[in-house]
């Protein structure tokens, strides 16, 4: 076994050199070259592939979306609309009640004292916008994640910058990332990398944006690519499994996913479940509370003053 010098995959060159691994195996300093090599036409023009043993998806990789603020949490449980809606059709079942009570007789008066349309709308509302809230309270709700390309150019407007960086994922790389920075990357290796570093840091896109084969690189005309990729007639263990049974068979991605999990028990855990209300989420109710109470003043200043010039005159 022999690594390559340059630390590069490899590419052809205008000039006719080739680099990394694909030009180790062009010149036939090694045999085959077994990694994550994505097969290309320029590739394929110099060497040959085996039949692809990984699909691979490629995706955006971005910091983790943010946590909203809970300081008008009170606020949050309906939307604008719904808002709009309790107030006109308070506004409208009082405007009804008014007017029931206007026009009956005393006898109808006294019994819609104890109405119950009204109670049983301000019930409604009560119960609603309770359980709303405490489930606003206590589920964290997080900014809208980067899920696709179409996400990019609210996200450049908001200060992220979208790259595409060459080479895999460094530490350096992953310090731009938290720095507002969205890149594209292979989902297999970022994911690895993420789990490694912590999977609440990053988020890796759920749409892909495009998708490459991985191959065995072998030179041109190496006569046993075709046993990599030949099926075979009967069942022998001592022979090699082809490309073909292990990709068929599940197990290509079976051990991607072991490999998966052991990055995952050994990432770091950040704690998670219910947290309790903290004032922060609670200070809008103490706006509200103050408004009242200012506005309760006001109506009160306003009333002394009427009956002090009332009483003067």
């Amino acid at each position: 076994m022999v690594t390559t010098k340059d630390g590069a995959w490899g590419v052809p060159f205008p000039n006719g050199t080739v680099n990394g691994m694909i030009g180790m195996v062009y010149r036939r300093e090694a045999h085959f070259a077994a990694c994550e090599l994505t097969i290309s036409d320029t590739r394929e023009a110099i060497i040959d592939f085996t039949y692809p043993y990984y699909i691979e998806i490629f995706t955006l990789v971005s910091p983790a979306p943010k946590e909203k603020g809970k300081t008008f949490a009170v606020f949050s449980s309906f939307t604008n609309e719904v808002w709009i809606c309790i107030a006109s059709l308070t506004f409208a079942v009082g405007l009804l009640l008014f007017v029931m009570t206007r026009s009956t007789t005393t006898y109808l008066h006294e019994k819609l004292k104890g109405y119950t349309l009204e109670n049983l709308l301000f019930n409604v509302y009560r119960t609603s916008y309770s359980s709303m809230l405490i489930a606003t309270l206590v589920k964290p709700s997080f900014e809208k994640p980067i899920e696709s390309l179409s996400d990019i150019p609210a996200a450049v407007r908001n200060g992220f910058t979208f790259a595409i960086p060459a080479g895999g994922l460094t530490e350096e790389m992953f310090k731009i990332i938290s720095d507002r920075m969205i890149i594209t990357r292979a989902q297999t290796v970022a994911t690895y990398t993420v789990m490694q570093k912590g999977a609440r840091l990053y988020h890796i896109a759920k749409e892909p944006i495009t998708s490459d084969s991985y191959g065995i690189a072998c030179f041109a005309g190496a006569p046993f690519r075709n046993k990599f990729s030949k099926k075979r007639e009967i069942w022998d263990p001592l022979l090699w499994l082809p490309l073909s049974h292990m990709v068929e068979s599940g197990l290509i991605r079976k051990w991607a996913n072991n490999e998966f999990m052991k990055v995952a028990g050994k990432s770091p855990i950040e704690a998670s479940g219910l947290k309790p209300f903290t004032l922060e989420q609670l200070q809008a109710a103490f706006y509200i509370i103050l408004i009242g109470y200012m506005a309760s003043a006001l109506a009160l200043g306003i009333e002394l003053i009427s009956t002090i010039k009332l009483t003067s005159q």
